[in-house]
């Protein structure tokens, strides 16, 4: 990493979608920026850094609760491709600098619709 290393921004995106294709409900995205400073030796060309800090004050990307959807439950969730419990996107995370981008999407599934039959001959 250069000189030019002293800020770094970390993102984390919530989609929502329907299985069958398109959006469920609006999505959510919020980021944290670290920022360091460091100090050049002239003589050596070496730089000495300083500790990373959240810029806010603040490290934690917040989470959002699961919205929503007439007609649709929320089944499955990843985060960055990985399978996770769509519950966990409603939690928040505190990052780290070395904290990578952050994409979840939690996909929604029509809810099937039951209609109850009577046992046969109790009916007339």
């Amino acid at each position: 990493k250069g000189v030019d290393d002293v800020s770094r921004t970390i993102s984390r995106t919530v989609t929502y979608v329907k299985a069958e294709g398109g959006e469920a409900a609006p999505g959510s995205s919020n980021t944290v920026t670290f920022e360091r400073s460091g100090e050049i030796n002239h003589v050596t060309g070496e730089v000495t850094w300083q500790a990373w800090t959240a810029k806010a004050g603040d490290a934690t990307l917040e989470g959002h609760p699961l919205p929503l959807v007439t007609g649709y439950l929320a089944q499955s969730a990843t985060n960055n491709g990985t399978g996770v419990a769509p519950s966990t996107t409603a939690e928040a995370i505190v990052a780290t600098e070395t904290t990578g981008n952050i994409t979840e999407e939690v996909t929604y599934v029509k809810l099937g619709s039951w209609i109850p039959q009577p046992p046969t001959g109790t009916v007339e």
